[in-house]
């Protein structure tokens, strides 16, 4: 259960004593005191100005008094600066420390959860408390000051008001909790209108998107997509700007209705006062301390009835994030061994293992039994959508079974600690990356092996490219960082050889060759077939130029493993594998005599 708002503010309290810098609360209570205080002797300082001249005080007199209230303004000025850049660093280095909190949620989170639109929406919107220093998280801290100031400043002016005119201060009261009911109401009227503002946002931006988005200028001509899209968005913009001018509308209403009270207040306020000085109850020092009392008190008001409203909205920010992170061990599963040593392959063994994304109910796999032998070369094979992508990102530690469970070597896999579980498997996902750093770094990381490095980049056949480019290894392999821009392929075979340097006694590769012809294709399995030859290996392909020389085979369909056996089984079996493999051997001695040609 989500914490109340009450409780939201005793935990950024306790954050600030778990983040040890105590001394923040210090800041904070020295900033609101010394700049509550500075507007009321501000006040002050003009009422002694008027009481010297008209009671007859000497200059000197007037000089010491003058120059006390000075000084005693510039102190507290100092104090409010100091304690403010204090206030503010320390705000920041809060919200660092969450950072880095929801850092380690990330890398530790069950990676199907980041494949879950409904997950990564709340996660999203609960962690809008620590997009920046001007909303949410830290923004709190530094209401907390602002509206400790402002209760300070708005309680002094009372109690100086009440002395002189009591009904002034009566009426104040009175408007100030009118205008807060006022300003309350707008605010839960806004609230109840952000979910529907939103998503006509993101409606009207799609389209703005497409529309001015070149990659999609073809399909647009061509198709002649101009005056539909067109008209769709400007439908979404009329509902969009419909919602704001309702909003707007509200807006200067009820700032009509607070107006009108400020009126009244300052109406009643002023003629009470002015009453005073001509019946003889005070002096024209005092009457100025009064008006002057009732002019800040409006302003000061007015500013702590916004920094409430804008503090409840940054705690219920806080508040989802909070909730985000306390529970994040509903989806974080973490072992406690740690990777297997002196390994050089493993065996898996999938013993009932069904499979579903959180927040859905239909299965992607269900009730599957598999067991890879230590050294085996695996071909994945199957349609689209028969689970083999999902098949090898549980084995590879990405998913967890929903039911079931899988073996390395005998053990359980949940017991292994994450991180370490990651170091036994060489994986080459489809939707691979190469990052904007040297292409040695792109395969080793920042440090390890050149030698080793380099003989992986040969044995994934892209070294010949490489050589080719200015710095050659050193090469940065991107554009934007002055660097260069392999080709799709080229990309593929950098992946590749990354995942043939981390050396792991399982390699996966989940159909990464996309971009390569099936020739192409088959040379760099039969060269990586023999570089693996002492580990577990997985490979996956539509085309089944990785089949002949695995030892295995499962063909996978929606139902689970439909064929299983070596190449020569399977087509002896003559079934689905069999008609794949003719059909696809067609294509392949097809594009051989092309390429003779």
């Amino acid at each position: 259960m989500k914490k109340s708002i009450f409780q939201t503010i005793i935990e950024c309290l306790r954050r600030i004593k778990k983040a040890n810098v105590k001394r923040l609360y210090i800041y904070m209570i020295l900033g609101a005191l010394s700049l509550g205080l500075l507007p009321i002797f501000g006040v002050f300082f003009t009422k002694l100005v008027i009481d010297s001249i008209t009671n007859g005080n000497n200059t000197t007199e007037i000089i010491i008094k003058i120059s006390i209230l000075a000084g005693i303004n510039i102190l507290l000025s100092i104090i409010g600066f100091v304690s403010s850049a204090k206030t503010g660093a320390l705000n920041l280095r809060l919200r660092l420390i969450e950072y880095r909190r929801v850092g380690n949620l990330y890398h530790n989170i069950d990676y199907e959860y980041l494949e879950s639109p409904k997950f990564m929406s709340d996660i999203s919107m609960a962690f809008e408390a620590l997009q920046g220093d001007g909303r949410g998280y830290q923004h709190v801290f530094e209401l907390f000051t602002e509206v400790l100031k402002n209760i300070l400043s708005i309680i002094s002016f009372v109690v100086i008001i009440s002395i002189y005119e009591p009904i002034i201060a009566i009426i104040s009261f009175i408007i100030i909790i009118l205008s807060s009911l006022i300003n309350l109401h707008l605010f839960k009227y806004q609230e109840k209108r952000t979910d529907e503002l939103n998503d006509l946002f993101k409606q009207k931006d799609y389209f703005n998107q497409k529309t001015s988005d070149f990659s999609y200028g073809k399909d647009i001509r061509v198709f002649s997509l101009k005056d539909s899209l067109l008209k769709r968005y400007k439908e979404k913009s009329l509902s969009y700007l419909k919602v704001i001018s309702e909003i707007a509308n509200k807006k200067l209403l009820h700032g009509l209705l607070e107006f009108l009270l400020l009126l009244v207040e300052d109406g009643i306020s002023y003629f009470l006062i002015i009453k005073g000085f001509y019946d003889g109850n005070f002096g024209l020092g005092t009457m100025t301390l009064l008006l002057t009392s009732v002019v800040s008190l409006s302003q000061i008001t007015r500013t702590f009835i916004d920094n409430s409203l804008d503090i409840i909205k940054d705690l219920k920010l806080t508040r989802d994030y909070f909730y985000m992170m306390d529970n994040q061990d509903d989806f974080i599963d973490n072992g406690s061994l740690n990777v297997l040593d002196n390994v050089d392959a493993l065996t898996i063994e999938l013993k009932n293992v069904s499979f579903k994304y959180p927040s859905t109910d239909e299965y992607v796999i269900r009730n599957l039994n598999l067991k890879i032998d230590a050294k085996t070369h695996l071909a994945l094979v199957g349609d689209n959508g028969s689970g083999k992508s999902t098949l090898v990102k549980l084995i590879s530690g990405l998913y967890k079974p929903t039911e079931g469970e899988i073996l390395i070597n005998g053990i359980n896999s949940r017991k292994f600690i994450k991180k370490e579980y990651y170091k036994m498997f060489s994986t080459v996902f489809q939707d691979y990356h190469v990052y904007g750093c040297s292409v040695l770094e792109n395969i080793r990381g920042k440090n390890g092996n050149d030698e080793f490095a380099k003989e992986c980049i040969k044995v994934a056949g892209v070294e010949d490219a490489i050589l080719k480019t200015p710095n050659k290894y050193d090469t940065v392999l991107s554009k934007v960082l002055d660097g260069v821009d392999l080709s799709g392929g080229e990309k593929e075979k950098i992946a590749i050889a990354r995942a043939l340097y981390k050396n792991s006694p399982c390699i996966i590769l989940d159909e990464p060759t996309a971009a390569l012809d099936a020739l192409a294709e088959a040379k760099i399995y039969e060269s990586l077939d023999k570089l693996v030859n002492n580990k577990t290996a997985i490979y996956i392909s539509h085309r089944l130029s990785s089949t002949k020389f695995c030892d295995k085979i499962c063909l996978l369909s929606k139902n689970g493993i439909e064929e299983y056996g070596t190449h020569d089984e399977l087509m002896a079996k003559k079934g689905k594998y069999y008609e794949m493999f003719l059909i696809q051997g067609k294509y392949y001695q097809n594009e051989g005599d092309n390429n003779e040609n």
